[in-house]
């Protein structure tokens, strides 16, 4: 990966890294990627629907809500970077060395560390793109309604950046032997889901109503 950070990089650049021989960015940064790409969308549509004379009442909400979706947009960028960190922490502490007693406690302390790190950095990643994704609904109910694909695109990118982050931490949680950090992490990871499912129903009926041939298919 270079150097640069990913909100650094051009997007032309940022997709070559993901592309390169090297493990980092994976599908952790990328994941946080598309809770970023989802939140520019929400941004974009709740400022666009600011402006517009007709929704001139609602315009301080509006305003409110593409400030708090450029927040997450950053916030998910350094997400980014920093799952690729947690995983070089991972990678390092495998390295370390193993012949002795107490080289290979310290490793093995050093490995469930790092890999509650790597699962700490993704859970984030899934509760910020949670966060989008009930931004996204409230700009669909409030904003614009000619903008609502926009909307929908930014709600299933946020989507699938939250099942990306949900399986990071379930594949790195499977090396974490603290049964207490499972057991919370497991819980965090169910409530995560259920909200996912929820608004993502609940997404898909308010676009229903506002145009019903992008659900049902009829042109």
């Amino acid at each position: 990966m270079s150097e640069a950070t990913l909100a650094a990089q051009t997007y032309g650049d940022v997709l070559a890294s993901v592309a390169s021989s090297s493990p980092v960015p994976g599908g952790g940064s990328v994941s946080a990627l598309n809770g970023a790409t989802a939140a520019a969308l929400v941004e974009m549509v709740a400022a666009a629907s600011a402006r517009k004379k007709s929704l001139a009442e609602r315009a301080e909400d509006l305003e409110s809500l593409a400030e708090s979706a450029r927040n997450y947009r950053q916030a998910l960028l350094v997400l980014a970077d920093r799952d690729a960190a947690a995983y070089g922490a991972v990678s390092a502490a495998y390295k370390l060395a193993k012949v002795t007693p107490d080289e290979q406690a310290a490793r093995n302390a050093a490995i469930q560390l790092a890999l509650q790190h790597a699962c700490d950095v993704p859970l984030e990643t899934a509760k910020a793109g949670m966060a989008v994704l009930h931004l996204a609904m409230a700009v669909a109910e409030m904003g614009n309604p000619a903008a609502i694909t926009d909307v929908a695109v930014g709600a299933m990118t946020a989507a699938a950046g939250i099942e990306g982050a949900i399986l990071n931490v379930r594949i790195n949680l499977f090396e974490i032997t603290d049964p207490d950090y499972r057991a919370a992490c497991i819980e965090e990871l169910q409530e995560v889901q259920a909200d996912l499912d929820d608004e993502a129903a609940a997404m898909r009926t308010l676009i229903g109503g506002i145009a019903p041939m992008a659900v049902t298919g009829d042109v």
